[in-house]
């Protein structure tokens, strides 16, 4: 796939339009090279864009002159919107010349196949954009199906129509000489129709006859019904995708196993974009910088899965409540798998390139396995987390060893604080009343910066000789953070006081300070916004950044923070690495994303 990699397609160039109430704030386009994969920055800025929008929808207009490589006869577009908020939405199908398609979704009927045939999912055909006198036909579905199953299709082939634009098959199955607990899997990869045909949801699977006892790695999760156990989350998880709402471990032989479930699209990935941008002139698509290299960023997802492979050792990555010795990270994005890593702590993460990890996932649902010796009363944390450094974290869970559903269910133990994120580029920290552990002389009051906020909220008085300190967790790589807006919003009891709010760079025990910018003004508001620009920043391994709210002159004020309500929820932002022109957050304005496939005339379909 050329381009830039986005919901199955490349994109040689996107077009980006930004606003809010149902207006147009700016609009650009952008190019990219073959070779961009999933990084969002190697964007190059091109020409400009028109764009309108009111509350029947929004219309863009750009030059093809304009678009890399473009050929009318095969271009490709797909639909992205943005609310920056963890809402998100994408066109199932692609845009092209002939201005119309046929969507095809899967829908499963049943987790469990019967003795004879057994209906298993239905083939639901969408005719979008059919003209009055259109006939459309679908026909010749093509399928992948587990080995040995015999399929059956209610009809071959759907007409469609402007008064008939939807139609469904269905497909049943039968599965001889299986035994029960098999696995038997159908996945739809193909049909012809009038106009161009495109996939959404594509496999069903189930079990035949019934589910397994055992845990097994075959994409069906009945075996973990009775092992599985509810996340709770003392703060809403705002972006469903990352949004945890149930998960297992087990082990069984030398191999450890584990399950997360989630309330949206597993790996959905997005745009790794979240903060407005200022057009250098209205409709103008240029931002300067010519070829300027920025630091690689993608949209992708993560799940992270942190194991106490030995309860009996205490070396390990301090996790919540647990000492990690093992780290499996999967990524992706548009709903797919995309990569599958194993680390092993040695003070410090150390990939790990003779593991293998079996995974296999559905929509929301992901089951992974991996070979790891000595294992005794093995604990397991998940964490689900994206670009933003949003996301969920569990609490610990035994893994218990095989047993039949309800024999040996697992017991989480107590939550603790949670995870620090990898990356500071683009983080939301939140002010918390948790103790880093130095004391840097600079500071009269020492406490610590999270992208989990708190929820009970504390306040702190900024009086004569108040310099109230706030620390990240030490970095765990080096970073590199380009030009910037940094933003401190703090919350306050009253307004009329000068406070100096500056951004640092520290080593671990919070010497050395590195200025980055600073902001001095008057409050004027309860919710006061400081913010300033900071050049380049290079953060080594275990440096910290530092939040400092010094007191300068008038009355003294309460800074509310470690909360979960507006008026406590004190929180530092910073810049994005690739938007070193970043103006202001976007919250709550609704984003479009225009992104075009132009598929190559070397390239064939």
């Amino acid at each position: 796939m050329l381009g830039f990699a986005f919901a199955g397609i490349g994109a040689d160039s996107v077009i980006e339009v930004f606003g809010g109430n149902h207006s147009v704030a700016g609009a650009r386009l952008y190019s990219f090279p073959a070779d961009s994969e999933v990084n969002w920055s190697r964007r190059q800025p091109g020409a400009s864009v028109q764009a309108a929008s009111s509350a029947g929808g929004l219309e863009v207009k750009v030059s093809t002159y304009d678009l890399d490589r473009f050929d009318a006869f095969r271009f490709r577009a797909i639909v992205y919107a943005d609310d920056f908020l963890g809402a998100t939405s994408r066109s199932l199908a692609a845009l092209s010349p002939s201005e119309a398609a046929i969507l095809l979704d899967v829908t499963p009927l049943t987790p469990v196949l019967g003795s004879g045939t057994t209906p298993l999912f239905q083939v639901h055909a969408r005719a979008m954009g059919v003209q009055q006198s259109s006939i459309w036909q679908v026909s010749n579905f093509q399928f992948n199906k587990t080995s040995g199953l015999v399929l059956s299709l209610s009809a071959e082939s759907l007409n469609l129509t402007q008064g008939r634009p939807e139609d469904t098959i269905t497909v049943s199955v039968s599965a001889p000489g299986f035994f029960p607990g098999d696995a038997a899997v159908v996945s739809l990869t193909g049909a012809s129709g009038s106009v161009p045909v495109f996939i959404h949801a594509s496999t069903a699977r189930a079990y035949v006859t019934a589910p397994s006892s055992q845990v097994r790695i075959d994409g069906l999760f009945g075996d973990w019904v009775s092992r599985d156990v509810p996340d709770a989350d003392s703060t809403p998880v705002r972006n469903p995708d990352l949004n945890i709402v149930r998960y297992g471990a087990a082990t069984s032989s030398g191999t450890a196993f584990f399950h997360a479930n989630v309330a949206g699209t597993l790996f959905g990935g997005a745009i790794p974009e979240r903060l407005f941008k200022s057009p250098v002139y209205a409709g103008n698509g240029s931002s300067g910088g010519g070829s300027t290299m920025l630091p690689r960023r993608t949209g992708e997802d993560l799940l992270l899965a942190y194991l106490q492979s030995n309860a009996s050792n205490p070396r390990g990555f301090s996790i919540e409540g647990i000492s990690a010795d093992y780290l499996v990270e999967l990524r992706g994005d548009g709903g797919r798998l995309t990569s599958k890593a194993v680390y092993h702590w040695q003070n410090g993460w150390l990939r790990q390139s003779g593991i293998s990890v079996a995974a296999a996932k559905d929509e929301s649902n992901i089951e992974a396995s991996l070979p790891i010796p000595d294992l005794n009363r093995s604990r397991i944390v998940i964490q689900s987390t994206d670009w933003t450094s949003g996301g969920d974290t569990t609490i610990p869970l035994t893994a218990p060893s095989f047993a039949p559903p309800l024999v040996a269910p697992m017991t989480p133990f107590s939550l603790t604080a949670p995870l620090v994120p990898f990356a500071f580029g683009g983080s939301t920290f939140y002010l918390r009343n948790t103790d880093p552990g130095i004391t840097p002389l600079d500071c009269s009051a020492v406490k610590g910066l999270n992208t989990t906020q708190g929820s009970t909220g504390t306040t702190i008085l900024l009086d004569v000789g108040v310099k109230a300190c706030f620390f990240t967790d030490p970095a765990a790589s080096g970073e590199t953070i380009s030009a910037g807006l940094w933003s401190a919003s703090l919350d306050l009891a009253s307004t009329g006081t000068v406070l100096t709010v500056t951004f640092v760079v520290t080593n671990q025990d919070g010497s050395s300070p590195n200025l980055i910018c600073g902001d001095t003004k008057a409050t004027t508001t309860p919710e006061q916004l400081f913010s300033c620009n900071g050049d380049n920043v290079a953060i080594a391994v275990n440096q910290r950044i530092r939040l400092r709210v010094e007191y300068i002159s008038g009355l003294p004020v309460a800074l509310a923070y470690d909360g979960s309500l507006p008026t406590n929820d004190s929180s530092m932002t910073v810049p994005v690495p690739e938007f070193g022109d970043a103006a202001m957050p976007a919250l709550a304005v609704a984003v479009a994303f225009v992104v075009l496939t132009l598929r190559r005339r070397r390239q064939t379909d």
